[in-house]
């Protein structure tokens, strides 16, 4: 079973790193992730996936906007340490909602939902669910405004 694992983790690196968008689209979707109509991807997105694990979901919105960079933190663990039988692993998602735009450098952690409509700003570090249409920035990314509903769907 390691094995199959580490072919699935290199599939999925090598896959993130062709260069046109719709094949990191299409490669995702092969690989048994959600992801919607119109969605961008950028270069060198990263994906932390484990052993074997099938309870790992991602789902992206139509229309999300991956910048170059980013990295979906689905699995983590402290390898061999002692503290890895003192953690308790529950299932992992990670849901982005459509419209999104998510900038370069990204870091989202596990079991994090993301609105629809809204902005992650570089380098931010999302610990945390984001509600619909907010901007959120920093490390760990707070939100420093809203995206103007009325004038996005005028």
């Amino acid at each position: 079973m390691k094995g199959l694992s580490y072919l699935y983790r290199k599939l999925l690196y090598d896959l993130t790193r062709f260069k046109k968008s719709n094949v990191r689209v299409w490669a995702m979707r092969k690989l048994g992730f959600n992801i919607g109509s119109d969605v961008y991807i950028g270069p060198y997105l990263t994906m932390t996936v484990g052993y074997a694990d099938k309870n790992l979901k991602v789902n992206l919105g139509n229309r999300v906007a991956l910048g170059p960079n980013v990295t979906l933190v689905l699995a983590t663990h402290p390898n061999n340490s002692k503290l890895r039988s003192y953690i308790k692993y529950p299932p992992r998602q990670i849901t982005i909602g459509e419209d999104s735009w998510i900038g370069a450098n990204v870091v989202v952690m596990p079991n994090v939902n993301i609105g629809k409509c809204c902005i992650i700003g570089a380098g931010a570090v999302v610990t945390k669910d984001v509600p619909d249409y907010a901007i959120m920035a920093g490390v760990p990314a707070k939100q420093i405004g809203m995206v103007d509903e009325e004038k996005l769907n005028a």
